[in-house]
């Protein structure tokens, strides 16, 4: 590894002699589905009919995903073989989510791309070092400028062409390069396989633990049916109603007005973004004043209270999570106060069982933003074991979920490293 200052002026700025500024158009070829090429939802079909056509959602966390992806007909397919997706070819959005893009890897059927999507294939570069290239920050800023100000952002296959792209001139140095952040990007996918793998063994022990299936002081139930299905005998079919001393949302629409936002932490509000799946999501976090958090007491969420999501999914659920009182904006989540009968923690592992999740999908009211209230939540059954038993359980189930934490905060640390790499070698600041 060498650090080098022998730098050169570009069109794009300071690249390290040796590399050179190359309009995209020179690196690869760029397909897209444009013309007669398009398609309708007629031409969708179901998996096992056709074949995969990638769409942005497609895209998590740099990666392809083939969990939701949807299909589309023989005939689609073979019509438009330059975009049919091979191993190593670059997907990258053009449209609307601008920007996101993969490298495809392990390809486990026939796939094409939807229209939001170029395809990025024939290089005449190292292929991965193009891609991190793309991924940059750098680019994906020029690429926004260019975009910014439209409605809905497209950046058009002509444009692309022309954008430059640093490259070294050795094609072992654009080896070298991509072969030490290809490294690193293996270590992140091993973590995101043991992380999956860490969440489908937590999530099992769950539904044995949240079931009566399996009880933690390893005795067998007895099982009785009920209303959400059979459940242990010396556990108690529960109306959550009965076990609630406090629930509220706030007033229909936001209501805090400018005025009321403040840039000084003081007293966090909670949106239904915040809610997350796994727990609080810190994304777009905003503040109101203490003086209008007193105005509107119903909207306030004391610490250790359950909120709850109306939509979005529905019913997902976390415990508040700042040990100072934050403050519900609209009505679209829901805060709960407990009695002693029923532990917070148990309730929110509760939320991911089947049977929760059924009686949420009853539950639901409107087609476009289909949304639960109070008193469908009120009216929700929990079977409950003692509250010695929910404790047990939430501490067998709080020791799995420190372990996926702890493999999280590893990806992150490895992802931070990640961006450090990326600014030192695709800048050229450190020559490999």
């Amino acid at each position: 590894m060498e650090n080098t200052h022998k730098m050169k002026n570009t069109p794009i700025g300071l690249i390290p002699d040796g590399w050179s500024a190359r309009p995209l158009g020179d690196l690869c070829e760029i397909h897209g589905r444009i013309g007669f090429r398009g398609y309708t939802k007629a031409d969708l079909v179901r998996k096992g009919e056709g074949a995969i056509t990638f769409s942005p959602s497609d895209i998590y966390d740099q990666r392809i995903s083939y969990k939701d992806c949807d299909y589309i007909s023989w005939a689609k397919y073979t019509e438009s073989p330059e975009i049919q997706v091979k191993e190593g070819d670059i997907l990258f959005c053009k449209t609307a989510s601008i920007g996101k893009c993969a490298q495809i890897w392990d390809l486990k059927e026939k796939a094409t791309i939807n229209p939001q999507f170029v395809l990025l294939n024939d290089f005449k570069c190292n292929s991965s070092l193009l891609y991190y290239m793309l991924a940059f920050s750098s680019f994906q800023n020029r690429v926004l400028v260019i975009t910014g100000g439209s409605t809905i952002p497209t950046i058009s296959q002509e444009a692309m062409k022309k954008q430059l792209i640093p490259i070294p001139d050795a094609p072992e140095e654009q080896r070298r390069i991509a072969d030490t952040l290809l490294s690193i990007d293996k270590i992140i996918g091993a973590l995101d396989e043991a992380i999956t793998k860490k969440r489908q063994i937590k999530d099992g022990l769950m539904q044995q633990l949240l079931t009566g299936i399996q009880r933690v002081d390893g005795h067998h139930s007895e099982f009785v049916q009920s209303e959400v299905g059979v459940i242990p005998k010396d556990w108690r079919l529960t109306k959550l109603n009965e076990v609630i001393e406090d629930i509220n949302d706030g007033p229909f629409g936001s209501n805090l007005k400018r005025e009321h936002y403040t840039l000084d932490h003081e007293v966090r509000i909670v949106q239904l973004g915040n809610v997350g799946e796994d727990g609080w999501n810190d994304d777009n976090v905003k503040y109101t004043t203490f003086g209008h958090a007193k105005t509107l007491k119903r909207c306030i969420i004391p610490y250790g209270s359950v909120i709850i999501a109306k939509m979005m999914p529905a019913g997902r659920a976390i415990i508040c999570p700042n040990k100072d009182p934050m403050y519900i904006q609209g009505s679209d989540v829901i805060k709960v106060k407990f009695s002693s009968g029923l532990d917070n923690n148990f309730f929110v592992y509760y939320t991911k069982t089947r049977s929760y999740l059924d009686q949420i999908d009853s539950s639901l009211q409107g087609s476009t933003r289909a949304r639960t209230n109070i008193s469908k939540i009120k009216s929700l059954l929990i079977p409950l074991p003692t509250i010695e038993e929910q404790k047990k359980i939430v501490e067998v189930l709080s020791s799995a979920d420190n372990d996926l934490i702890s493999l999280v905060a590893l990806k992150a640390k490895y992802r931070l490293i990640k961006q450090g790499m990326m600014q030192e070698l695709l800048t050229g600041k450190t020559r490999l």
